[in-house]
């Protein structure tokens, strides 16, 4: 009997997953709810590895004192459609990226477009600091900018809401700069029925967030948690 164990180490966090897989033996194993194959369920496993994978390039990438960036509309030049804004986002990223290059600054950045619960569309960036915050308020041309600095010692915290937006349910459409560090991802196998059910953190880390359950695809034990240092 064994269980996975994967790790992703981005920047000051480690998260931690444990899971059973039908290659390691998993005949004893109770189960949760049965989840059947379909394109739904596939559907809702992709968003959820997307979700993921942006909250650990964020934890890797930025820190406290890089940029949280909102862009709103004024109310007579808001777009109709997602599409829209999504090339008015991408106008305003290309025009940044020009003023930056003529002075040799890259451009570190995340975004997420999303249609609120109102109704209108906005935008976020999470920005690395590296140039004068100026550029981005005479660059947009649309509406209002909202710019303060990031001040959680967490990048978790902020990365969760990064993903989630206004709502879960709300429309949102990601985007990042090709510059983005990537995390470390390792995966051991562990020749063990089940895992510690109170999990201990790492020397100097602390642990902010847990799950234990059954995972939503498979049906089998889950674990999860993330840690993040703090000396």
């Amino acid at each position: 009997m064994a269980y996975i164990e994967k790790t992703i180490i981005a920047g000051e966090h480690i998260f931690k997953e444990k899971s059973f897989s039908a290659r390691y033996g998993k005949k004893n194993i109770p189960r949760g709810p049965n989840w059947n194959e379909c394109s739904e369920v596939q559907r809702r496993r992709n968003e959820l590895l997307k979700k993921k994978r942006i909250v650990w390039n964020i934890c890797t990438n930025f820190k406290k004192s890089d940029w949280w960036v909102t862009l709103t509309y004024r109310r007579t030049e808001r777009p109709d459609s997602m599409v829209m804004a999504k090339k008015q986002r991408s106008r305003f990223i290309r025009r940044l990226r020009e003023k930056l290059k003529k002075k040799d600054i890259p451009l570190t950045y995340t975004a997420m477009t999303e249609r609120g619960v109102k109704g209108g569309l906005h935008h976020h960036f999470i920005i690395k600091n590296v140039f004068d915050i100026g550029i981005i308020i005479s660059l947009w041309e649309h509406g209002k900018v909202h710019i303060e600095n990031i001040y959680t010692d967490s990048m978790y915290d902020l990365a969760m809401y990064f993903v989630k937006g206004d709502s879960e349910k709300s429309e949102k459409d990601f985007t990042s700069s090709r510059n983005m560090k990537k995390p470390k991802i390792r995966y051991r196998i562990i020749q063990a029925e089940r895992w510690t059910s109170t999990p201990r953190a790492k020397k100097h880390y602390e642990i902010i967030h847990r799950f234990d359950g059954f995972h939503d695809f498979s049906g089998f034990p889950y674990q999860e948690y993330v840690m993040v240092r703090r000396c």
